[in-house]
């Protein structure tokens, strides 16, 4: 299957890019990490997947507004 061929079906059964639903899911998991607030924010951001924290509030803010 073509990268593209599967991102049709992805977007089609999700309703999101894979790239769009990767984010997703890192933002859902940052929130239950934040939450628990035992966790510094760079420490969520690069468990989560980030590459630094300067992304994922970058993300985190325009997923979140």
């Amino acid at each position: 299957m073509s990268q593209s061929h599967f991102s049709k079906l992805f977007k089609r059964s999700t309703g999101l890019a894979p790239h769009q639903f990767i984010l997703q899911e890192r933002i859902n998991r940052s929130k239950e990490l934040l939450r628990q607030g035992n966790r510094k924010i760079v420490e969520i951001a690069l468990g989560v997947g980030f590459e630094n924290q300067a992304h994922f509030t970058t993300v985190f803010g325009t997923l979140w507004a």
